[in-house]
Parts: C-alpha cells; structure tokens; sequence
C-alpha cells in the first residue's frame, strides 16, 4: 500500500485486489480470506465509529462529544 520510488502507493481496495490475485499461487487461500474479511470488519467499525462521531457532533458541541467517547472508551458509559 505504501509507495516506493518506482511506483505510488495504491489503495486496500487494489490491495486486497492484489491478495485476491495471488490467493492459491503466491499467498495460502485461507489467510487470504481470513485477512480481507478483518479488513472489511475493521471498515464497517470505523464507519459505525464516524456514524456516531457525526451524531454526536450533531446533538452536542465538541467538549459534550469528547467526554462522552472518553468515558465510553473507559467503560463508564454506553454509547
């Protein structure tokens, strides 16, 4: 994903395009499938994150929204 000198950094959906390609030649099928299904869980959890960052934003001012994902990420409050 990173770029080197003789070519630019591409995206994880030509990556994992990449994998998919290599998947039973170069790279074990298996771990192919296990890594684009954490990526895509790892994609579906930073939406819901922006989700709620977008809503809180909407119901509270920044301070009100901070407090409340810190105490979340502590375990004291749900979100």
């Amino acid at each position: 994903m990173t770029g080197r000198p003789r070519r630019p950094a591409v995206g994880i959906n030509e990556t994992l395009k990449e994998l998919l390609e290599m998947s039973g030649s170069e790279l074990d099928p298996r771990v192919v499938e296990i890594l684009i299904e954490t990526v895509r869980q790892v994609q579906r959890q930073q939406d819901n994150v922006i989700d709620f960052l977008a809503a809180a934003a909407e119901q509270y001012d920044y301070t009100s929204a901070r407090r409340r994902l810190h105490r979340a990420a502590q375990g004291t409050a749900v979100l």
